[in-house]
């Protein structure tokens, strides 16, 4: 009998009383791992990840001319000289935007490598770790080819003036990388990368670029090489610790010495500082693992709850406690990060850190206790409590190294962003899971979900497709000229963010994803 016919059968059972579903959770949770799951995607998960990349998206257009306030900037590229200063602490919603992609990539480690993992041992592969492992560093090179490529075709990059040639140019860069990362019809697809990829090197050979130095390997967009760096570590530590939680966090234990001992000099120093091919790896990027690792864990978490057993019986509405109760505790979270940002912006750290511990102490003694919770209610149970948990880390650690900085990155940085991003997750499944009929959040957050889905597209959509055809067809002179006021400004912004999340709806309604490894 099929394993899914059979759990249905099982709890389908009249004798059998959902009770007994959880009491067997603990015996069937190795058994399950290696069982291939079939539930559909988790709709908050791709919304945590398209409103990350469309953060992002926005936060490179917020005008600098006028200046508006601190909190709209990176908190140490402060107006109105914008000068990066390295000693100023702070927090802002711009500095949170990476972390909170990153900690959406770890969230899908989990995800991702099961299938292929599960796929590779229901085959009988002899060598079903190595194709996983393959497969990874995989992903990481071509993450890598991406972030060279894409920094080669940016308009800032190709020249200083901006002509209808290089806005071409862009648009033909964005119709290149489709060619390389959309997985095409079987037949098509290696056709479709290899002429992909053979116009990417004669543009990058004979382009002279800004600078008049040609191509250059050192030229690559830094966030996507951290992803890149990121999600090789995290995917490969994720595969040893799978099975073992506690070795993973021994591994982050491990790197949290080495980067307190490379602050002094000798041997630490030297291997955090150093690396044979700095263009594609340096250790101190290893540090972004401080939230690819949690993120794995709250992975885990989706993982067990997607393939419990009791989770794929039970009726969508079913909750031990009322959904009103819940919607109160996503408020609470959202008020915690809300508290976060402005109390650490403005540095009432003492303020901040009892406002913020009342709120998320009010949250946890609302949460429903283990024995009566259902599989999903353990889910925002168990990421509520280990956001809580890197919260009150991250709060310990902030008078250290002179307070929060995103650059260089603190150690309070990693884990009071990793909290608010599990917060953030924790809403939105509230939000998706017991309102989406009465509320229409799905259709709210329709734009989010669809970004998150494609979200290599959206990264790239504004300055390779939206800009240059707004340019060639002079709109975008004429919205800048008619945006003058910060308010309108900002407006135009707003707009051409949702244009970007639109765009991505529309080619993964067309099945136009770019996607890697």
């Amino acid at each position: 009998m099929p394993w899914q016919t059979l759990c249905v059968a099982r709890c389908q059972d009249a004798e059998r009383p959902k009770l007994h579903c959880h009491a067997k959770r603990e015996n069937d949770e190795m058994l399950m791992r290696d069982r291939p799951s079939t539930a559909p995607r988790a709709d908050h998960l791709d919304a945590l990840r398209g409103i990350a990349v469309l953060m992002m998206v926005f936060s490179g257009l917020v005008p600098r001319r006028p200046p508006l306030p601190a909190w709209m900037y990176h908190a140490q590229i402060a107006p109105p000289d914008f000068v990066f200063d390295p000693l100023l602490p702070g927090l802002t919603w711009v500095d949170w935007v990476f972390p909170l992609f990153l900690f959406a990539m770890g969230v899908s480690i989990p995800m991702a490598l099961s299938r292929r993992l599960d796929r590779a041992l229901a085959d009988d592969l002899p060598f079903a770790y190595p194709r996983v492992i393959t497969g990874i560093v995989r992903r990481w090179l071509e993450l890598s080819a991406f972030a060279i490529v894409l920094q080669h075709f940016r308009p800032n990059h190709l020249t200083a003036k901006m002509t209808p040639q290089i806005w071409l140019l862009c648009l033909l860069g964005f119709g290149l990388l489709t060619l390389v990362y959309v997985r095409w019809p079987q037949g098509w697809d290696w056709k479709c990368k290899a002429i992909g990829w053979s116009a990417i090197a004669i543009l990058m050979a004979i382009l002279p670029f800004r600078d008049e130095a040609g191509f250059d390997l050192a030229r690559q967009d830094v966030i996507l090489m951290l992803l890149a760096v990121s999600s090789l570590f995290g995917s490969l530590l994720w595969l040893i610790t799978r099975s073992r939680r506690s070795w993973r966090l021994g591994a982050l234990a491990l790197l949290l010495a080495l980067r307190l001992s490379a602050t002094a000099d000798g041997w630490a120093a030297a291997v955090w500082n150093g690396s044979p091919v700095p263009w594609l790896f340096r250790v101190e990027y290893l540090q972004y693992l401080f939230v690819i690792v949690p993120g794995t864990i709250a992975g885990d978490f989706l993982l067990r709850y997607r393939r419990s057993q009791c989770d794929v019986l039970e009726d969508a509405p079913t909750l031990s406690m009322s959904r009103w109760r819940w919607l109160a505790i996503a408020k609470l979270l959202g008020l915690a990060m809300l508290v976060l940002l402005v109390g650490l912006q403005g540095r009432w750290l003492v303020a901040t850190t009892l406002l913020a511990s009342v709120v998320v102490g009010l949250v946890l003694l609302l949460l429903p206790s283990e024995s009566i919770a259902t599989p999903r209610e353990q889910f925002r149970r168990s990421l509520t409590r280990w956001g809580a948990y890197w919260l009150a880390l991250g709060l310990c650690l902030e008078p250290f190294q002179g307070g929060i900085q995103k650059d260089p990155p603190t150690l309070s940085y990693f884990f009071i962003t990793t909290a608010m991003s599990m917060f953030l997750w924790v809403g939105l499944a509230i939000a998706l899971e017991d309102f989406a009929e009465r509320f229409g959040t799905r259709r709210w957050l329709g734009l989010a979900i669809g970004s998150g889905r494609n979200p290599m597209v959206a990264y790239v959509a504004y300055a390779n497709l939206l800009l240059p055809v707004l340019s060639l067809t002079k709109i975008h002179p004429l919205l800048v000229k008619l945006t003058q006021a910060p308010t309108l400004a900002i407006g135009r912004g707003l707009i051409y963010t949702l244009l970007v999340g639109a765009i991505s709806v529309l080619l993964l309604r067309l099945a136009i994803v770019w996607r890697t490894g």
